[in-house]
């Protein structure tokens, strides 16, 4: 089997065991998509609080639009 980075099957490069940059990144990377889904989801949930839903009438208890009547 030829290999394209050559060395053999199952070993590491010498310079891939001391990579303390490369493993800093791939942790604030991951880090990062954690706290983004994060947010979304409290978004989503916020949106869909009853709370929120509820909104839709006035400050003195009537309805923003009336229907119009003939």
């Amino acid at each position: 089997m030829i290999h394209i980075l050559g060395g053999t099957p199952g070993r590491r490069r010498r310079s891939a065991a001391r990579d303390p940059i490369g493993s800093a990144l791939t942790g604030l990377w991951a880090l990062g998509h954690v706290l983004c889904l994060a947010l979304l989801g409290t978004a989503v949930q916020h949106q869909l609080a009853p709370s929120a839903l509820s909104h839709t009438t006035a400050l003195d208890g009537t309805h923003p639009r009336t229907p119009h009547t003939s």
